[in-house]
Order: C-alpha cells, then sequence, then structure tokens
C-alpha cells in the first residue's frame, strides 16, 4: 500500500461506517462511463447488495488516508455466493461498488484495491468471482447480460 493510505475493512451494519460507503460511492462512483445518470444509493440497497446470510465483513474493503482516519477513499466490496457452472455449484464472490475517489485514480489504487479484495476472498477458500464491468477484457472465459431496472424511483 503507498504511503498515507492504509487497509480498512467496513462493518456495513454501523449506520456511520456504511453512510461513509454511500458518500464515496454518490460522489465518485461510476456505474457506466456512457451514463449520464448519478447513481443515489440508498442503506438498504447497499446492505441488501453486500450483506446476506453468511456475509463476510473482511470482503468491505476500504483504503483510508493516515492523516485523516475517517476519510474513505476507496471501496470495493463483495457477498458469498453460488453459481451453477456446467451441472456443478461453485461457490463464488460477487463484487459489487469497485469506487476510488477522482483524485486518486491516477494512483492504481483500482488494481491493487482489487488484488487485496482476492486475497481475503481466497482467505476463505473461494476462487471464483463474478462481477461487472464496463471495460472489455481480452480473454474472457465467459460472459453474460445484465438487465437493470429502477425501482422505487
Amino acid at each position: 500500500m503507498p504511503a498515507g493510505f492504509e487497509w480498512c475493512s467496513l462493518d456495513l451494519s454501523n449506520d456511520d461506517e456504511a453512510n461513509m460507503v454511500l458518500a464515496l460511492l454518490k460522489d465518485h462512483y461510476l456505474a457506466s462511463f456512457k451514463s449520464p445518470f448519478k447513481n443515489d444509493y440508498s442503506l438498504e440497497v447497499l446492505r441488501w447488495a453486500l450483506c446476506p446470510p453468511g456475509s463476510i465483513k473482511d470482503w468491505h474493503v476500504g483504503v483510508r488516508s493516515t492523516k485523516q482516519k475517517d476519510r474513505l477513499l476507496a471501496f470495493v466490496g463483495a457477498a458469498p455466493g453460488r453459481a451453477v457452472v456446467k451441472g456443478n455449484t461453485v461457490k463464488v464472490a460477487q463484487v459489487h461498488f469497485m469506487c476510488v475517489h477522482k483524485k486518486l485514480r491516477s494512483k492504481r489504487l483500482a488494481p491493487t484495491l482489487m488484488k487485496e479484495l482476492k486475497r481475503r476472498i481466497n482467505l476463505q477458500n473461494v476462487w471464483q468471482g463474478l462481477y461487472s464491468s464496463a471495460s472489455i477484457f481480452p480473454y474472457p472465459c465467459a460472459s453474460g447480460s445484465c438487465c437493470r431496472r429502477a425501482l422505487n424511483t
């Protein structure tokens, strides 16, 4: 981790910590580079996505400033799940809300954040992950389509 930053695990059942994540997402999360709309997630949606039964607090990874401990600069969360692959049920991590403060995007914090999340997921003997991306990867092993519909707008 570069100097001036430190890892943290966020307890999303704690309103203060969950609201820090929501504030970061509101100001810095890009669901799509093409969309003119900003997402303004609620506490309920954040907890619904990242805190299903069996959720793991260590999979809610944040980066804070060492100078300002109450300042969250980056976040990525994952929730345990299962996927069926060729008839076999596999434990997976469902990754959501990768977000890095706009001023830190040139610091390559996102790949470092994903490596740390992957390390924490592997400690739980989970070796597969599901996530969506606006980028196209050169060698995907699988792909799927995603349909989103706003609820309670």
